[in-house]
């Protein structure tokens, strides 16, 4: 991801041309994918020194997620569907993925647009993220300092939207709020060909 050498973010509008995005939306949006409950927004804690902070703007959201590579691994025989392939192959060909889940989170009461996830990295080595929004929908992804309290950008979801950011960068979405759902598809990249 040769872009990320000189900016640690940036976002791309119309990601993908406008029938894929439109079939990944409807295809992720069918209640024949196989969505697990997380009850924390995060999910396992990659790192035993990694403690969340916790204060009056932060929700942990419980979401479903349908994790597609798992540790570099193949974890569902969805990653086979023409839909995320398309995907797949819009990416960076030389970089490696080892991480790829639909995160799926619901609208929820106590939410608010200044309430947001427990701020977190994916991951400790170096990598970079690309977060793809499947539909239209509120719930910023926000970017943090490292300090994890300083806000740095919101970014609004918007079907065909994909942000990429450097795996160091602490980030975390906030929930729906107007929209009765957000999905989003999460993608942890190895840097291959820099």
């Amino acid at each position: 991801m040769n872009e990320l050498k000189d900016k640690k973010y940036f976002v791309m509008d119309d990601f993908l041309n406008k029938d894929i995005a439109d079939e990944l939306e409807k295809f992720l949006s069918n209640e024949n994918i196989p969505w697990y409950l997380h009850t924390d927004s995060v999910g396992k804690m990659t790192n035993k020194e990694c403690k969340p902070r916790i204060d009056d703007e932060i929700f942990n959201n419980p979401c479903m997620v349908h994790a597609f590579i798992k540790d570099g691994l193949m974890n569902s025989s969805m990653l086979e569907t023409r839909q995320i392939k398309q995907f797949l192959n819009s990416l960076n060909k030389g970089d490696i993925v080892f991480r790829m889940k639909a995160n799926l989170s619901y609208s929820n009461p106590i939410n608010n647009e200044y309430k947001y996830g427990v701020p977190h990295i994916d991951a400790f080595e170096e990598h970079y993220v690309a977060l793809y929004y499947v539909n239209d929908s509120d719930g910023d992804t926000i970017l943090f300092d490292k300090d994890e309290k300083t806000i740095i950008d919101r970014i609004t979801p918007k079907k065909g939207r994909c942000l990429f950011f450097k795996g160091d960068i602490p980030h975390s979405a906030s929930g729906p709020v107007k929209s009765k759902y957000r999905i989003v598809i999460n993608t942890n990249l190895y840097y291959g060909n820099i």
